[in-house]
């Protein structure tokens, strides 16, 4: 299951979930960034990493 609304957090899973009053988990299950998402960001910073190196 993925989020609806998928963004990066800005606080912790911890601290929102304490704002809130719910679990850390339920704050990541409806905050999760879709897998692709994550590898398709995470290809573009290893291909910045390396052409600055």
């Amino acid at each position: 299951m993925t989020a609806k609304y998928p963004q990066r957090r800005k606080v912790t899973a911890r601290e929102a979930a304490a704002q809130f009053d719910v679990t850390p988990r339920t704050v990541k299950r409806i905050m999760a960034e879709p897998r692709e998402e994550f590898l398709d960001r995470a290809e573009k910073l290893r291909e910045q990493v390396v052409s600055l190196r």
